[in-house]
């Protein structure tokens, strides 16, 4: 089961430039302490091959690896830079998921949570018709849209959240989340029952050294389990633009949130790795969101798409992005061995 391609989600096109120019915003300070930060080490973190010059985002260079084309940050940021940019008052994270009004948190349970929680279900009922349900762990949680559609598909849900506002939000909606950051050396906290799924969707991009973490989620999960992961996809119609030197940049590449982005390549090594067994792909992408954004930055437009009744004209050209193998984004979920 490899489906290509879906619409890009209202809750995205409605955003104008006044919002992208907030989030842009908010990283400049953090860029400059991420110069500070460690150097990352010269080779691929996934195959530890030799890497070249990519290029630059906001004025932090980025390695590609020759062999399995991981394209990763220059610099590695420590626990501590992390930990205090993604709790700082008005991060990215906020703006994207917490500081939205109710009817857009509907938008995007409906328009990107639900798809996906369908699609890890579907999954395991073609794979594993006998034993489908049972417990879903969520590494980053976050508000809880992803266990909410979890339980409804009939899951039981727990969620791992370090925000502690955005785990309050799942709480409130009946989530049962743990306010704690998940790394290379955590354990899940006790829960009765199997683990039948763990998801770990836009985390895996986020931490310094994404092969340990995976390889400790496996040791956890026992056989004919599952893992869900989304990551940034490179190479990739975004990754062309933003390493060109378009912007505003708010998404994808997006240092200092973003240290890595993954091929179909390095994703696959990384999960090998971690004796975990692709199963099933669901390639799909914003890219061209990024197309209309930097020609709409350079024209000085500051309307969201869906104002100027361009909603149709961008989702025909992602389903093309899609359709050529350049979408910027992928869900993948394999069966632990």
């Amino acid at each position: 089961m490899s489906p290509v391609g879906k619409e890009i989600p209202l809750s995205l096109l409605e955003r104008d430039a006044e919002w992208r120019a907030s989030v842009q915003e908010s990283q400049l300070a953090a860029l400059e302490l991420l110069r500070k930060e460690p150097l990352a080490p010269r080779l691929c973190p996934i195959c530890s091959s030799e890497p070249f010059d990519a290029g630059s985002v906001l004025g932090v260079s980025y390695l590609q690896c020759a062999e399995c084309h991981h394209l990763f940050c220059s610099f590695k940021p420590t626990p501590k830079f992390l930990d205090t940019y993604y709790k700082r008052v008005g991060s990215g994270q906020q703006l994207s998921y917490v500081n939205l009004d109710t009817s857009a948190k509907k938008a995007r349970q409906e328009d990107v949570s639900n798809p996906k929680a369908e699609f890890i279900a579907k999954v395991i009922r073609e794979e594993d018709s006998l034993n489908q349900r049972g417990l879903w762990v969520d590494i980053g949680s976050g508000i809880g849209d992803l266990l909410f559609a979890a339980k409804n598909l009939g899951f039981t849900a727990v969620g791992l959240e370090p925000d502690p506002t955005q785990a309050d939000i799942a709480l409130s909606r009946g989530i049962k989340t743990h306010k704690l950051f998940f790394d290379s050396g955590s354990d899940f906290p006790p829960e009765p029952g199997q683990v039948k799924v763990v998801s770990l969707l836009n985390v895996l991009e986020h931490v310094p050294d994404p092969v340990p973490l995976l390889c400790n989620l496996s040791g956890r999960m026992p056989p004919g389990s599952y893992l869900a992961v989304e990551v940034p996809r490179h190479p990739s119609l975004s990754s062309m633009i933003q390493l060109a030197g378009f912007s505003p940049i708010n998404r994808h590449i997006n240092p200092p949130e973003h240290l890595h982005l993954f091929s179909s390549v390095s994703l696959e090594r990384a999960l090998e790795s971690a004796s975990l067994e692709s199963v099933a792909t669901w390639i799909y992408g914003s890219d061209a969101l990024e197309v209309f954004f930097a020609v709409g930055h350079a024209l000085g437009w500051s309307s969201a798409f869906d104002s100027k009744n361009l909603v149709d004209a961008v989702n025909r050209l992602q389903a093309q992005i899609d359709l050529g193998g350049l979408s910027d984004n992928m869900l993948v979920v394999a069966r632990k061995r």
